[in-house]
């Protein structure tokens, strides 16, 4: 039986899957697949001279889906005991499926986290954020490897959503994870997106409030990033010239943090939408 899947969403991104694929025919361990999901476009001659290196599944379809979808797609059609997601410009180290097989192969635990390098820091999976209260494990692409029967439990990724999809996994999946590892060495190194501008505003506006509306009770006890996801409503509101939101989530996030300064000064900055503007200037 394949240990591991490796899911690749894609959109007609050429040289940067074809970058990743070829990180993937360098690792150390080899007893994995690779499922590479595309909408709309057909690349199938890109992997054509990497199936000999790669034991690689394309599926393609012509109707345009987000990554939520795609992710899901890839993970029915997984034959691998854990499934590890991946974006088409990811990069990872020579090690990285030998570290998640070196603490999963013998064993049968829930779910293991790599440790993950972005510039010049370093964070280690067991106490990724103890600063907002999510504590421990990274839910980023690439940085987790889940068991395939636990994913379907949960029912997979939300499919409405297309920004903030890897955290609200995660909020579920700890729900029902049992057993859990660590690996202090680092397997992915992230590059933050540089797609920005209205449409990534529009996607992020509608995901914290999905997210924020279907986890009530989580957020209602957790009030640190409670806060932090109305704060950034709020900035995203206001981008989206939608004042009385912005005012709206500004004063719920200053019901939280009271006295704090940077809460205050979001909430009377959001008064003066002139001002504003020259601070939070859609890019």
């Amino acid at each position: 039986m394949l240990l591991f899947s490796i899911i690749i969403p894609t959109y007609n991104r050429q040289e940067k899957l074809l970058n990743t694929l070829k990180l993937l025919t360098k690792q150390l361990y080899k007893n994995f697949e690779v499922i590479v999901v595309e909408d709309v476009y057909d690349n199938t001659f890109l992997i054509k001279p990497l199936r000999q290196k790669l034991n690689i599944n394309y599926i393609s379809f012509f109707e345009r889906k987000n990554v939520s979808i795609k992710r899901n797609i890839g993970a029915k059609n997984a034959k691998g005991k854990y499934l590890i997601f991946l974006d088409d410009d990811d990069i990872v180290s020579e090690k990285w499926m030998l570290t998640f097989s070196a603490v999963l192969e013998n064993r049968n635990d829930d779910i293991a986290f790599c440790a993950v390098q972005s510039g010049a820091k370093i964070i280690y999976p067991e106490k990724a954020y103890t600063s907002d209260e999510r504590e421990w494990g990274i839910f980023l692409a690439g940085a987790f490897a889940v068991k395939k029967e636990l994913f379907e439990a949960v029912k997979g990724y939300d499919e409405i959503l297309r920004y903030g999809e890897n955290t609200e996994l995660g909020l579920r999946l700890k729900q029902v994870i049992q057993t859990k590892q660590f690996i202090n060495e680092v397997g992915l190194i992230y590059q933050p997106s540089k797609n920005g501008g209205l449409k990534k505003i529009e996607n992020t506006f509608i995901a914290n409030n999905h997210i924020l509306d279907k986890h009530k009770d989580w957020f209602n006890n957790n009030p640190i990033l409670h806060f932090n996801y109305l704060s950034v409503l709020g900035v995203a509101s206001f981008k989206l010239k939608k004042m009385k939101l912005a005012k709206h989530y500004f004063k719920k996030a200053l019901s939280l943090k009271l006295y704090n300064p940077i809460a205050w000064f979001r909430f009377v900055l959001a008064q003066f939408p002139f001002i504003a503007s020259k601070v939070w200037r859609t890019k």
